[in-house]
């Protein structure tokens, strides 16, 4: 994959939008979670400060072990009630905004003093 991520990302300008890039070459576990355990050290944030935006029930699930919020892109063909226990459905990338993704963290006090508590 990242023999086709990378390129991808490259080739459509869209470099500048990432500050990590994680694929299944990076390491090769079959876990879901290592992958954005390992995205979230490359971004040096805490868990519980990480979105992960996914197609499927499996990426809710990984992202919520780990304490991490999910937003589900289900595209048109998808009824957004199969991903109910999503943060987040949205049609396509393009509904995502900065107010949306920002709700996310709903009471930002909590979200601090979990993470204060955790250290």
């Amino acid at each position: 994959r990242e023999r086709r991520v990378k390129p991808a990302i490259d080739r459509l300008n869209l470099a500048n939008y990432f500050d990590a890039v994680v694929t299944a070459e990076d390491n090769g576990s079959p876990e879901v979670e290592f992958y954005y355990m390992c995205a979230a050290q490359q971004l040096q944030r805490p868990f519980v400060r990480c979105i992960v935006v996914g197609d499927s029930n499996r990426s809710v699930e990984a992202a919520h072990e780990l304490g991490m919020k999910s937003v589900i892109v289900t595209g048109p063909d998808q009824p957004a009630w199969n991903f109910s226990g999503a943060d987040l459905v949205v049609r396509s990338l393009s509904s995502l905004s900065f107010v949306n993704m920002k709700s996310l963290f709903g009471n930002e006090d909590l979200v601090e003093a979990q993470f204060e508590m955790e250290e």
